[in-house]
């Protein structure tokens, strides 16, 4: 059975998992860092998780936004005890995304700017056109958008996307809308141009 302990310990104590899976753009550690920078009262009750050589096993990212940051010391706690094979699982497990974010609460409860703070991707309006909004460019080129009609609490958004979407995944998209409990119906845009 394991042993765990929290302390605070410098920063430059702490070393990566080789061979450690994940990755961060630019762009997103330094959302990060902000994000740490803000609410730096995050790190002593979510700590960066170490083995007892203060190998990281939870947390790499959040060091690198600390170390862009400057900060010296940080929480950690210690796992005492564990096989290599356990610290490798924790290494992966720990960084599996188990859920999606759910985009209407998002939208309707919380605050955008605090949303945007803390890095969280929402989708955004910009990814999105109306029909209305189609141009004679668009038009000339429909191959390339596709129209999504969603109905959702008895009401029905035409929406289209602005990315091409391959045939092949226009089912997927239509089950992961039907999970969400609306229905959706995608058409290639040329189809939907005819009724404009």
């Amino acid at each position: 059975m394991a042993e765990t302990e929290i302390k605070k310990v410098k920063l430059s104590e702490l070393h990566p998992t080789k061979k450690n899976p994940r990755k961060i753009t630019k762009e997103d550690l330094e959302k990060l860092r902000k994000s740490v920078e803000e609410f730096p009262e995050m790190l002593d009750v979510r700590e960066i998780v170490v083995d007892e050589n203060y190998r990281i096993l939870g947390g790499h990212q959040r060091v690198k936004a600390l170390k862009a940051n400057g900060t010296e010391e940080v929480t950690v706690k210690i796992v005492k005890g564990w096989t290599e094979e356990q610290k490798d699982r924790f290494v992966l497990q720990d960084n599996v995304q188990n859920g999606e974010w759910d985009q209407d609460i998002l939208a309707n409860e919380w605050d955008k700017d605090l949303i945007e703070r803390v890095g969280i991707d929402v989708a955004s309006e910009d990814k999105f056109m109306t029909p209305d909004d189609f141009t004679e460019e668009i038009k000339n080129d429909a191959s390339k958008f596709m129209m999504v009609s969603v109905t959702a609490l008895g009401q029905t958004e035409d929406i289209v996307l602005v990315d091409t979407i391959p045939e092949d995944i226009v089912p997927v998209i239509q089950q992961k809308v039907e999970k969400a409990g609306s229905k959706a119906v995608i058409q290639k845009i040329t189809e939907a141009l005819n009724d404009l």
